[in-house]
């Protein structure tokens, strides 16, 4: 996926042949101010109700150093892309201190669906100096109530980070807009963030 497929916001994402999970290059994102965003605009992605990304990530840093964070279902517009969407949800994947946040954005304001600590024997086989594979599932459940799911493949495995999030109240499939976005914060002196073999599904 290119540079081309996103839309930036306190970042300028380049192509970086140095260090990748796939040749011949991964998607560098640096910070500018404390913090870089990223929205995917790919054909097709506007609208993602009920999904699955996947991607690998690196640290690129000797000890973990970064809050990462994911968004679905965010309202913001294509060819737009903010500090965060007025509504959607945010997933923040906190790897300095191995917990996972999971928010609900109304109207810009957060509110806070849960702390879950990560798995310790499953964070520990991450690792802040090697590339890592990441995916996150979220899906309207019959009982009307959304259910987010966070894994790590390891030893082409995939194994849940934290217990799933479920009963979450579901919101945000009647907006014109349900767009997809990766976050990362300036932790503890870090300022960037290197991904790449993104997948996207769209249920259907």
């Amino acid at each position: 996926m290119g540079l081309d497929q996103w839309d930036t916001a306190k970042t300028t994402p380049r192509l970086y042949s140095e260090k990748y999970y796939s040749p011949p290059y991964s998607i560098y994102i640096p910070t500018e101010g404390g913090w870089g965003v990223i929205y995917c605009k790919a054909p097709g992605t506007e609208y993602i109700p009920n999904g699955r990304v996947e991607f690998a990530f690196n640290n690129n840093n000797d000890i973990w150093k970064y809050q990462m964070e994911f968004f679905f279902r965010g309202d913001t517009p294509p060819g737009e892309a903010k500090w965060w969407p007025d509504n959607g949800y945010r997933v923040v994947i906190h790897l300095a201190e191995a917990y996972v946040i999971v928010y609900k954005i109304t109207n810009g304001q957060f509110g806070n669906l849960g702390r879950h600590d990560m798995y310790p024997d499953i964070f520990d086989q991450l690792s802040p100096t090697e590339w890592n594979l990441l995916a996150i599932t979220w899906w309207s459940h019959p009982s009307a109530h959304l259910v987010v799911k966070i894994e790590v493949k390891i030893n082409d495995t995939w194994h849940l980070l934290c217990d799933d999030y479920a009963n979450l109240l579901d919101a945000y499939t009647d907006k014109q807009y349900n767009r997809i976005g990766i976050r990362i914060d300036h932790y503890a002196g870090y300022n960037s963030l290197l991904i790449d073999n993104i997948w996207i599904y769209k249920a259907v």
